[in-house]
């Protein structure tokens, strides 16, 4: 993927949350790492940060 200095990914990680949010717990645990199965199947967080200084993060 190219990304241009205008990109921001604030759409796409709450693209990405809205996907894991609709998917049923046991298969969240299992797609990630099996250890998970333990965690509490909704919390979930991530973020990303840029070089030049932008942070993104859901």
């Amino acid at each position: 993927m190219i990304l241009s200095p205008s990109t921001t990914f604030q759409p796409v990680l709450e693209r990405i949350a809205t996907e894991i949010a609709q998917t049923p717990d046991r298969l969240v645990a299992r797609r990630l790492h099996p250890g998970l199965t333990a965690c509490a199947p909704r919390s979930f967080g991530m973020s990303v940060a840029a070089l030049d200084g932008p942070a993104y993060g859901v």
